[in-house]
């Protein structure tokens, strides 16, 4: 792993430009994907007239911010890169700003700190060479010591044990952290990043032996999601799945899902 975050220093940013000419050419060709673009565009410009968010806890959780956080910033920052809009990347600054401003992203329900270094991943990984050094600083900051910095208390990380839906989100938002801030501090990223490809695997046996999901449909859903961004985060990356990380089970889950 540490040979393949190094060698992926241009691949994680310098992919984007030609992937947004693939994402392009195949909404010019496809009418569904023209119907997904209009959506997230649509939605992106609703946001120029709300507030930035609010760390607005409701009992234990920060739950129902962080989503609304990773739903933000990916609408904004996709529509950016898809129009080269400024306004579109001046809203998601503004409110990747406002994050990291946050006491903090609520460790003590880990979820909520998963789902928001996710967010502010994902949206500085993709305006990162449009960003001022200003904010792209702050927002690094962010990630690191309210999103990943935390994941090695053992009072916040008992999902690393786990086979549920916890495993599957708290790993893939921090890996996806990682990976966005890895130039920076490359040693915690490597030991993140494989500490989640060794982990995952719990709860991914649970799909087996014909891909059916032990926690029923709902956090089928919730963790199913998660586990394949991460999967195809470290597959787009590293070009392999490192043996660990299997398949099979998936593949089986895939036919019970058209069923």
């Amino acid at each position: 792993i540490c040979a393949c975050l190094v060698g992926s220093e241009m691949c994680i940013r310098d992919r984007i430009k030609n992937e947004r000419k693939d994402k392009k050419s195949n909404i010019e060709k496809n009418e569904l994907w023209r119907k997904i673009d209009d959506v997230i565009q649509s939605e992106a410009r609703k946001l120029f007239e709300v507030d930035a968010l609010k760390r607005v806890q409701k009992g234990r959780r920060i739950l129902e911010v962080s989503r609304e956080a990773l739903r933000r910033i990916f609408y904004l920052s996709y529509s950016y890169r898809m129009t080269s809009d400024e306004r579109f990347k001046a809203r998601a600054e503004k409110e990747m700003l406002a994050i990291a401003g946050f006491e903090d992203w609520n460790p003590s329900h880990f979820l909520d700190v998963a789902e928001m270094t996710l967010a502010m991943a994902i949206g500085y990984d993709w305006l990162y060479r449009d960003l001022p050094e200003s904010s792209k600083s702050e927002i690094k900051e962010a990630i690191i010591k309210k999103g990943i910095d935390t994941s090695f208390s053992t009072d916040n990380n008992s999902w690393l044990s786990s086979g549920h839906n916890w495993n599957q989100v708290c790993n893939t938002g921090m890996a996806y952290g990682a990976i966005a801030v890895y130039e920076d501090i490359p040693e915690i990223a490597k030991v993140v990043v494989d500490r989640a490809i060794s982990s995952i695997a719990l709860p991914m046996k649970g799909y087996a032996p014909d891909g059916a999901y032990p926690e029923g449909f709902t956090y089928w859903s919730y963790g199913t999601s998660f586990n394949v961004l991460f999967l195809s985060a470290i597959e787009k990356l590293f070009h392999t799945d490192f043996g660990p990380v299997s398949y099979t089970h998936l593949r089986a889950h895939e036919t019970c899902a058209d069923l």
